[in-house]
């Protein structure tokens, strides 16, 4: 009977242990779930947003660009010998047809002196033969000269004409010989490259210097992908040099490559008058103005809505329930403190525009205020 009696105080005493602990137990998981609930409760803080509106800007898209030389062209020589003088000199201005060096011309010329002699012989020489040939073919019908005779005379007249043909064909190489002792300027432009120096000894072929052609030059820009289709071959665009600020030159496309670089933009190039009030020179900055009234309007965000990381570019757009959502768009012009969005967003979308360093994740935003443009 004492056992049994013990038995139950035993087991009372080890209900009392595990109710005693399943309170604790409870009291800790209520706890646990009040930290939670206070975790979940809305951030207390506020942020600024701003509505996706569309713009109206300017009927015109701006792009960087720089000034090259339209051609670049090789000076070279045509003849060979001493190089006697020369005017190719780094930045000097040549006409094309200019003659800017000289190569020794003493033996050339003295051949050519020696051609000029022996042209004047042989047209004295033909004349005589000629005469003899005639008189010998009339002593003939009188027979007073013989076969031989007016043969022999024949064949003299034949050598008498080869010979003329000769030293003719010979006189016109000779001049163009002395004629090649000229270093002419094949085009108009500036030497920007010199390769050859008053003595140096040249051949036919010799590199001696580098024209740039600068009365036409070239805008070379690089034209991003949703602009490239929309332009023309022949189309004007405006020129603003940055050393010339109040000055507008028009220009032709003249290039389209249609091959993108890196960014995804496509080389274009724009011919362009070279004014002597307004001189380009090869590397000269400029802003180029392609008119474009397609893109008028466009969809904008104030550029401090604007992220990006690693995966890209994106923004927190507020949802019915005011929690910030991660969303990727894509940006393309920046108009003023706006930038345009070309994909990811709706008119009307609300981003956050200030505030987002205090967006974190599973996260509720309490309040917020909406920004004036």
């Amino acid at each position: 009977m004492k056992k049994g009696k013990n038995i139950i105080i035993w087991g009372c005493s080890i209900t009392g242990i595990l109710v005693f602990i399943a309170f604790i137990l409870m009291g800790n998981k209520e706890a646990a779930d009040n930290e939670i609930r206070k975790e979940l409760s809305p951030i207390p803080y506020t942020a600024v947003v701003a509505y996706a509106t569309e713009m109206n800007i300017p009927g015109e898209a701006v792009f960087r660009g720089y000034i090259a030389a339209k051609n670049i062209v090789n000076i070279f020589s045509e003849g060979e010998g001493k190089l006697t003088s020369s005017s190719v000199e780094l930045g000097r201005t040549v006409r094309k047809g200019q003659v800017i060096g000289q190569i020794d011309k003493t033996i050339r010329s003295a051949a050519n002196q020696i051609n000029v002699l022996g042209l004047d012989k042989a047209k004295n020489d033909y004349e005589t033969a000629k005469r003899n040939s005639v008189r010998f073919e009339a002593l003939l019908k009188e027979d007073n000269a013989s076969y031989v005779e007016v043969e022999n005379a024949r064949l003299q007249l034949s050598s008498a004409e080869m010979q003329l043909k000769t030293y003719q064909q010979q006189l016109q190489i000779s001049r163009k010989q002395v004629g090649q002792t000229n270093i002419i300027s094949p085009a108009n432009g500036v030497i920007v490259e010199k390769k050859s120096n008053p003595g140096d000894y040249i051949s036919p072929g010799t590199l001696l210097g580098v024209i740039a052609e600068l009365d036409h030059v070239l805008v070379k820009v690089a034209v991003p992908e949703y602009l490239i289709t929309k332009i023309q071959l022949g189309g004007t665009v405006s020129i603003k040099p940055d050393v010339y600020a109040t000055t507008t030159l028009k220009g032709k496309i003249k290039t389209i490559i249609p091959l993108a670089n890196e960014a995804k933009a496509f080389p274009v190039e724009i011919e362009i008058p070279n004014h002597k009030t307004t001189p380009l020179m090869s590397g000269m900055n400029v802003s180029v103005h392609f008119n474009e009234n397609l893109f008028a309007k466009a969809l904008s965000i104030p550029r401090t809505a604007l992220l990006r990381d690693v995966k890209g570019n994106y923004v927190y757009v507020i949802d019915a329930g005011k929690k910030p959502l991660r969303k990727m768009v894509v940006p393309g012009r920046d108009i003023g403190t706006a930038v345009e969005i070309k994909a990811g967003l709706a008119k009307g979308d609300m981003v956050i525009s200030s505030g987002q360093g205090n967006v974190e994740p599973g996260k509720v935003l309490k309040s917020y205020t909406i920004s004036t443009p």
